[in-house]
């Protein structure tokens, strides 16, 4: 049967992930990371960071057993985006081609970062830390190489 109270109910996680998306963009709009690391300050640079911002901050969500979170941060996220390209003055038209592009740029960007992330825990998981002794690794068989060859005569090379 439709019940009409789920259609009209606010969801409960709105506020924290409008909170969370806002320390977001201004953690991606610090003039640190266009001053000193040079990222150019145009909406594609501020992209740019906002893109690995929200990286960090999905990863985190993810961690957390807080699923509907991280959906409604991610769709504040580019609800603002659409927002912001009609701000700026993209027509209705092209607004949802842009937000698909963008959304598709993120997607790649984040399976970036998730593999540079992985590998770089890999590597730190092989890290030696002083004072730490680890078990010694196996030596992989090597197939025998053949012996060194002899030139004809006194046996001398």
């Amino acid at each position: 049967m439709f019940n009409l109270q789920r259609v009209f109910r606010r969801n409960p996680d709105l506020i924290p992930a409008r909170a969370l998306y806002e320390a977001t963009i201004r953690a991606s709009r610090n003039p640190y990371f266009f001053i000193t690391w040079g990222v150019e300050d145009t909406p594609e640079g501020r992209f740019e960071m906002l893109a690995v911002h929200a990286f960090l901050a999905l990863r985190r969500l993810k961690a957390i057993p807080a699923a509907n979170l991280a959906q409604t941060y991610f769709d504040l996220m580019f609800a603002d985006i659409d927002d912001n390209l009609r701000e700026l003055g993209v027509g209705d038209m092209a607004v949802g081609r842009k937000v698909k592009k963008l959304a598709a740029g993120f997607y790649g960007r984040l399976a970036a970062y998730e593999h540079r992330a992985l590998s770089s825990r890999h590597r730190r998981s092989r890290m030696r830390w002083p004072g730490t002794r680890w078990p010694a690794r196996k030596q992989r068989r090597r197939s025998p190489s053949p012996p060194p060859t002899m030139s004809a005569g006194n046996g001398r090379a």
